[in-house]
């Protein structure tokens, strides 16, 4: 079994600071949505949106995501409109105050699946020491053991 690709983004302020596909053209289009089947939609896969950040932010992330499959877009058009697209699926596995972290599939479908498979282990065990650390921390400064 191969390894599964993650792409760890910065998280600053409750947004990404860089995603894995972007189109910066003045006529490009860009976004991140949660994906899940529906055959009635574009491409088989219903899309909602994650609301976008400007300046130096990219998307804007909260926790609800985590353990969705994702589908990143970033598409260019040419001045005659021909369409030149990029996509980028994954599932969130994990997202602190300071990062996230997408496990790459190739497809869809893939993410999807993969989605459904459960949550990631270490993904949990290093949340659950981060929290234990902070649980530490909080004691020391109440002085309670």
């Amino acid at each position: 079994m191969t390894e599964t690709e993650i792409y760890t983004a910065p998280v600053r302020d409750g947004a990404m600071i860089s995603a894995p596909v972007y189109e910066g053209h003045k006529r490009g289009k860009n976004w991140m949505a949660a994906i899940a089947p529906d055959p009635a939609a574009p491409g088989g896969v219903a899309r909602t949106f994650v609301p976008r950040g400007r300046g130096e932010y990219y998307y804007i992330v909260s926790t609800d995501l985590v353990g969705q499959p994702v589908e990143f877009g970033a598409d260019y058009f040419s001045t005659g409109g021909k369409r030149y697209p990029k996509r980028w699926y994954g599932v969130v596995r994990a997202l602190t105050g300071e990062e996230i972290r997408i496990e790459h599939y190739e497809t869809a479908a893939q993410a999807i699946a993969a989605s459904r498979s459960g949550p990631d282990r270490q993904a949990l065990e290093e949340e659950r020491a981060a929290l234990l650390a902070r649980l530490a921390e909080i004691n020391a400064l109440l002085g309670e053991d």
